[in-house]
């Protein structure tokens, strides 16, 4: 499976980077008042591979991490803990400051 990369810039300037499964896009997951919306152009970006993604991790903000694969590489770079992980609807999210 491909995973998206998004890049967004805060209102301060910093890099905000967004990762997110290839077939979560367009979808949208609710749970009472929990909401996943892959549907907004927040999280529609450009195929990128792994060395690519872990470029732009340790150099941002924030990051957030949609999906299975996505969660996974977010634990392999040491960019979240998986207990940090909320599940919606059946699908990981996770999302933490860098620096």
């Amino acid at each position: 499976m491909a995973l998206i990369l998004k890049l967004h810039k805060t209102a301060d300037s910093r890099k905000l980077v967004c990762v997110t499964d290839s077939d979560l896009l367009g979808k949208v997951f609710e749970d009472g008042s929990k909401q996943l919306d892959f549907s907004s152009a927040f999280y529609n970006g450009e195929e990128a591979g792994e060395d690519l993604i872990g470029k732009h991790v340790r150099s941002c903000y924030i990051a957030v991490f949609s999906g299975t694969e996505a969660i996974a590489l977010g634990l392999r770079l040491g960019a979240i803990e998986k207990e940090n992980v909320l599940v919606v609807k059946g699908v990981p999210h996770g999302q933490c400051l860098v620096g």
